[in-house]
């Protein structure tokens, strides 16, 4: 069995850590940055001592950010009382590349996941009831995960958002992407178009009052995938 100096298989340990990183990945990272310029290595080293000591979490939607408000929360030209809740910060960037939502954010940082023992409790929920209530929000677009915990996330949200005072309004998709499976979308608007229109004030019928469109999130991300 090699051996390698400790330095070297602490670095490899530490790489192993990382997701999707084995060991024989960790070996090759870790050779990579042996050879490495001296410049080169601190860069790297850098980079992650910033990324712990000034990245945190938007006070208002819990996106991971350098400043806050993040950039979203503190823009003049997004409509702020539009709001899409995603599951993870990583979500955001899909929805930015179709160009057609013009809202802000709000992060739950995963979803309900009772097998994991995720609960509501371990979620940024009350933050999002809490900006409902506080009268700031006019419309929220539920963009949870194409999986059994994103839709149970998103149910639990649209009856905790009903309680709050929005209405239920639902698109006809959303209602058939909750019970069914991923391809449902194939015979509905792309979510890009409905992120669109929900802007406009078309996406759904609506009555007085705040509205709650859900919609799976598969197709969006193939979309921010395709377009560019």
């Amino acid at each position: 069995m090699s051996r390698f100096a400790e330095p070297m298989t602490r670095l490899i340990d530490e790489l192993k850590k990382l997701p999707g990183i084995g060991s024989k990945s960790a070996q090759r990272l870790a050779f990579h940055i042996l050879r490495s310029s001296d410049d080169d290595a601190e860069a790297l080293a850098g980079a992650v001592r910033d990324v712990k000591a000034k990245l945190r979490l938007c006070s208002v939607c819990n996106n991971i950010t350098d400043v806050d408000p993040c950039v979203y929360c503190s823009s003049a030209t997004r409509n702020q009382r539009l709001v899409c809740v995603v599951e993870e910060p990583t979500n955001i960037a899909a929805i930015e590349k179709t160009k057609h939502f013009n809202g802000v954010y709000h992060v739950l940082h995963g979803s309900i996941s009772p097998l994991n023992g995720v609960g509501p409790e371990q979620l940024r929920i009350s933050s999002l009831i809490r900006r409902v209530e506080n009268g700031n929000v006019d419309e929220v677009i539920l963009a949870t995960n194409p999986t059994v915990e994103g839709e149970a996330t998103a149910t639990y949200l649209s009856g905790q958002l009903r309680r709050a005072g929005f209405v239920n309004a639902v698109s006809s998709a959303s209602q058939s992407s909750v019970v069914g499976s991923p391809g449902v979308w194939k015979s509905f608007p792309l979510p890009s178009l409905m992120l669109k229109n929900a802007q406009e004030g078309s996406s759904i019928p609506t009555k007085a009052g705040p509205t709650v469109v859900a919609f799976n999130f598969s197709n969006l991300q193939i979309l921010g995938e395709t377009e560019h």
